[in-house]
């Protein structure tokens, strides 16, 4: 189905409606409020009137009932301010018009689909070029405009003869539609063809505006302004050119909006799913690695069986395993006891252990993400209407919204598995965060023996924290204190009934009992 909203035979109606709605207004306001419109405001004894131009994708025209002018703006046409509409003239066949204004300024509106463009000029020479990128009609002088004319009935049969019936229609009569010539079923023509032409344009220059929206069509990213009546649901019909552009740019503007946020959801979904299985792959090596590392448990038990056999001062020793019949090299230091070493050794490999542990609950945890963001992506691609999209929208805040609610509250605030995590600022909003907004049976937590945010999961419902829970947030607790920059740092968790500000302390010190120790490694999650 085509789209006739920048047709000749429309732009032929907009351009009369502009001749009784303008006449006797003058410019008061001339602007670009985004990339692709351009609004000029004209004014008669405290009257209002605006006229839009959208020169993005489609390109049209339109009449908005209510206008203002944004702050960040973009003045345009400046020359135009305070003069007076004369009148708007229309380019045969052609999808531009023109309109006149006192002083000998002229305003061209081009509008060529996504090389639509406003060229102002005073007299023949041009003053100023809404899109100068765009090059099209820019060598063409103002004269062009003024040549353009209807074709004469013996120049249409002289084609005829030269080119065919077909050729010359789209030669003579350019505005016609391949949709409009086979609706009028042109290759029926015999005689009177030039009168039959002339009649198609007459019906078409006297016909009812119809909108047309329906599913397909918003998959398609369009809504229809057309001419013709199809055998599609309308929703809208009439000949009132106002109300029919009124409702197109209301339809247009809106589905836009649907499918380009459609369109960045889409994207992010897929970006998300990309670096989740990234992720995933990659704690799927990191596992491999420590299963192939060497085993620090069985050798530090290797060095302790044996630990009055081997001599101090050794780089290394081989050991029979307890099977006995394997071998075993060990590396060993010079420079501490054998019992010194085994006891690194055991230390290694209690990291070693926690390291395996929290990388198992990274994969289960994204191996239960996945095929949610995978059952998104296809619930989003499904959705054809903006109540189904906002299910999935990201909740929307500006970002002076955003810094007043961070600046209005003492903590960072991260939701990790449903369960609120609040990160304390600094040590005045520790206390706060502690004594003024946790309750006695949240869970607290703090890095061990260093300075640093205390750190609360929100426990209402008092339900049982899930393992994976605790050491996230614990990593926050550590990210956020003086031990950042360990490998792996310990971090104290107890309820916050049990954390306690002495007397006189300063602030952010506090005293704490019943804690328990989480080894975890320091980081944002």
């Amino acid at each position: 189905m085509e789209n006739h909203v920048n047709n000749y035979f429309t732009l032929h109606r907009v351009v009369d409606f502009l001749n009784n709605y303008l006449q006797d207004f003058y410019v008061a306001e001339s602007f670009s409020s985004s990339k692709c419109e351009v609004q000029i405001v004209f004014r008669q004894r405290g009257i209002h009137k605006a006229v839009k131009f959208y020169l993005g994708e489609e390109s049209f025209v339109f009449f908005p009932e209510k206008f203002f002018t944004p702050k960040k703006s973009q003045p345009l046409f400046q020359q135009l301010i305070n003069k007076q509409f004369l009148e708007a003239k229309i380019h045969p066949h052609d999808r531009s018009f023109r309109i006149q204004f006192s002083d000998n300024f002229t305003l061209v509106v081009l509008l060529y689909g996504r090389n639509a463009n406003l060229i102002l000029y005073q007299g023949k020479s041009i003053e100023t070029v809404y899109n100068p990128n765009i090059k099209t009609n820019l060598d063409k002088p103002f004269s062009y405009y003024k040549n353009l004319e209807n074709v004469s009935e013996n120049e249409f049969v002289r084609s005829v003869a030269e080119l065919g019936l077909k050729k010359a229609v789209l030669v003579h009569f350019s505005a016609f539609t391949k949709g409009m010539l086979k609706y009028f079923e042109v290759e029926k023509l015999a005689e009177k063809q030039f009168v039959n032409l002339q009649e198609w344009e007459r019906s078409l220059l006297e016909s009812d505006f119809h909108i047309y929206t329906s599913e397909k069509m918003l998959e398609g990213k369009q809504v229809v302004f057309s001419l013709l009546q199809e055998d599609e649901t309308e929703s809208f019909s009439g000949d009132d050119i106002y109300a029919a552009l009124h409702e197109y740019a209301r339809l247009y503007f809106r589905i836009l909006q649907f499918n380009t946020q459609k369109k960045n959801l889409l994207q992010n979904i897929k970006s998300k799913i990309e670096r989740t299985e990234a992720q995933l792959k990659s704690y799927y090596f990191h596992l491999e690695q420590l299963e192939i590392e060497k085993n620090y448990k069985h050798q530090a038990d290797l060095l302790m069986a044996n630990l009055h056999n081997i001599p101090r001062g050794l780089d290394k020793i081989e050991l029979t395993d307890f099977d006995g019949e394997k071998k075993i090299t060990i590396k060993l230091k010079r420079e501490i006891s054998v019992q010194e070493w085994a006891e690194k050794l055991y230390q290694k490999a209690k990291k070693q252990q926690i390291e395996r542990t929290q990388t198992e609950m990274h994969i289960a945890t994204i191996e239960k993400m996945l095929p949610e963001l995978k059952e998104q992506l296809l619930q989003v691609e499904a959705s054809n209407d903006s109540q189904s999209l906002r299910n999935h929208l990201p909740q929307q805040t500006t970002k002076s919204t955003e810094k007043k609610q961070q600046e209005a509250v003492p903590y960072k605030k991260f939701e990790i598995e449903g369960f609120n995590v609040l990160v304390g600022k600094n040590g005045a909003d520790n206390d706060k965060l502690t004594f003024g907004i946790a309750k006695k049976d949240d869970t607290w937590l703090h890095a061990k023996d260093v300075s640093g945010s205390h750190v609360v999961i929100q426990n209402p419902s008092r339900k049982e924290l899930p393992k994976s829970l605790l050491e996230k947030a614990a990593q926050l607790a550590a990210y956020y204190s003086k031990g950042k920059g360990s490998d792996l740092y310990p971090v104290i968790f107890t309820l916050k009934k049990f954390v306690r500000k002495p007397k006189g302390a300063a602030a952010g010190k506090v005293l704490v009992d019943k804690e328990k120790v989480l080894l975890v490694e320091p980081r944002l999650v």
